[in-house]
């Protein structure tokens, strides 16, 4: 069982650090280097969303299958989710996990599928929707970024017993 804990956490890890240092690079790289008029779908595609965005959804589907194996491991009784200090952190991570999945749907298949296939304006500058879905995208993927972070450090926090 030693061996499957291990491999299981060594997952969780990986995943998270695909997931969470995806966001890092969208908001410290992919964001500052968008025009102020909105996000030529070409930049979109040649910066890499698409490919992100398949890593981003792989991480997510580790992330909560060996979420789940480990919280199995950590919290066998249900109750001890509201009645421990260890239960309610996880459950706040849980939670600010889900927001995160939540905003990855609005970012990666709504606002994405929208501003890849607008067309240009005239002169090849961006129409005031696809400004508005660029800055719409921008926002969440910082929220989300802070709810990573937070994930994170939560995640450490359990690991301490905190």
């Amino acid at each position: 069982m030693l061996i499957l804990d291990i491999v299981v956490h060594w997952l969780h890890l990986l995943a998270a650090f695909t997931w969470v240092g995806g966001l890092i690079f969208v908001n410290v790289v992919l964001t500052p280097a968008m025009q102020p008029k909105g996000i030529p779908p070409q930049f979109v595609r040649l910066m890499g969303m698409e490919r992100f965005r398949a890593f981003a959804w792989g991480s997510i589907i580790i992330l909560v299958i060996t979420g789940v194996y480990k919280a199995v491991q950590t919290v066998p009784d249900i109750s001890d989710l509201t009645t421990s200090a260890y239960g309610l952190t996880l459950l706040i991570k849980i939670t600010a996990v889900a927001m995160m999945v939540a905003i990855t749907v609005v970012n990666s298949i709504v606002l994405r599928r929208r501003i890849t296939q607008a067309p240009a304006g005239p002169g090849g500058t961006p129409p005031v929707e696809m400004q508005t879905m660029g800055r719409r995208l921008v926002i969440l993927s910082r929220l989300n970024l802070g709810l990573g972070l937070l994930v994170v450090l939560l995640a450490t926090m359990l690991k301490f017993g905190l």
